[in-house]
C-alpha cells in the first residue's frame, strides 16, 4: 500500500493518511492515556494494539459491520479472538452533519488498561495483565484511514 503521508481532508485540514501498519513510540509514563481521532475513510478494519506479551497482542479491532471489540491475537497473522461484547459502529444517520473522525482511546493506570471507542467502554485488561509498550501501534486493512489527532497524556497518579 501507499506509505503514510500528510494529506488534506474534505475540510482542507492536514491529516495523516495511510494503510497497513504504523508505530509511534513515546516517552514512557507510569499512567497515561492515548487518544486517536480517526476517520475510517476507505478502510475495512482498524486495530489499535493496547498490550503485548511475547507473540500475543491485545487490541481494539473496529469494523463498520461488527463495531469495536477488545480481543487477543497470537502473532501478527493469528485469528482475532474477541474478549467481550462489541460497541456498535455509528450509523450514517448518527453521523449526519458531524465530522468523520471517531475517538479511539485507551488508558493505562494502576487499575489496568481501559479501552474505549467513542467514549464507550469496549473492555479492560487487569493490572497484572499483559505489558503495555510506550507506543501507538495501528494496523489498517482494506484501504487508507485518516488521522486528525493523536495525543498521549500523562495521567496524574491519585495518592
Amino acid at each position: 500500500g501507499r506509505p503514510w503521508a500528510l494529506e488534506k481532508d474534505e475540510e482542507g485540514q492536514a491529516v495523516l493518511q495511510g494503510q497497513g501498519g504504523v508505530v509511534r513510540k513515546f516517552r514512557p509514563f507510569e499512567d497515561y492515556r492515548v487518544v486517536i481521532g480517526l476517520d475510517f475513510f476507505q478502510a475495512t478494519a482498524v486495530e489499535m494494539v493496547v498490550a503485548a506479551e511475547g507473540p500475543e497482542r491485545w487490541s481494539m479491532r473496529i469494523t463498520r459491520q461488527d463495531g469495536a471489540m477488545l480481543g487477543k491475537r497470537s502473532g501478527e497473522r493469528g485469528p482475532f479472538e474477541p474478549l467481550g461484547r462489541a460497541v456498535p459502529f455509528p450509523t450514517t444517520e448518527e453521523r449526519e452533519g458531524l465530522r468523520p473522525y471517531l475517538e479511539l482511546r485507551y488508558e493505562r493506570t494502576d487499575a489496568g488498561v481501559q479501552v474505549l471507542f467513542r467514549g464507550q467502554a469496549v473492555g479492560s485488561l487487569p493490572a497484572n495483565g499483559p505489558a503495555t509498550a510506550p507506543e501507538v501501534r495501528l494496523l489498517v486493512e482494506g484501504g487508507p484511514v485518516r488521522i486528525d489527532s493523536a495525543l498521549v497524556d500523562e495521567l496524574a497518579q491519585v495518592p
